[in-house]
């Protein structure tokens, strides 16, 4: 049974937990393709500087994923970015409950009627939890890695309009 979740802003005083979540360089460039490994609260803090919304969510008080809008065009859409689950408490619907924030964040302060998501085809849980709620792929982009790898960028969306 999960516990309770609650969302705050990204601070200075949460940022060394949060930058702390990107296991590898891998999981690193899942979440901030640019990022440098180790990732540190100073990059994670620039980064949320450039972004809308940096979103904290905590699981019975505990740190436990962060997201942002990437881009957000008010009363047309929002891109969520930035995804990243504490390792601790991955597989508890931490990502789930992220989500579902951000989108009626979009939605009811933003007032958007699409949100946006980009994954990487290597990151198959996240791609088929997206799907489950309501994502659905609109194109595919190549990105290629610091190491040369080119990966596939799966580009989603949802409509999230109020009828």
């Amino acid at each position: 049974m999960p516990g309770t979740f609650t969302y705050t802003a990204l601070t200075p005083e949460n940022a060394a937990a949060v930058a702390a979540f990107p296991q590898n360089p891998t999981e690193l460039f899942y979440m901030f393709p640019r990022g440098k490994f180790p990732f540190t609260a100073d990059q994670l803090l620039k980064t949320a500087a450039t972004r809308f919304d940096p979103t904290v969510c905590h699981l019975d008080g505990e740190p436990a994923g962060y997201a942002v809008f990437r881009k957000l065009e008010p009363g047309v859409q929002a891109t969520i970015g930035n995804v990243v689950v504490n390792p601790a408490l991955r597989r508890r619907g931490v990502c789930k409950a992220l989500m579902q924030h951000m989108i009626e964040l979009a939605r009811t302060k933003h007032g958007v009627s699409e949100v946006r998501l980009a994954v990487f085809n290597e990151n198959t849980a996240a791609i088929l939890l997206y799907a489950s709620m309501g994502f659905t792929p609109h194109a595919v982009k190549a990105r290629t890695g610091d190491d040369g790898t080119v990966s596939a960028l799966l580009m989603m969306r949802m409509d999230v309009s109020i009828n």
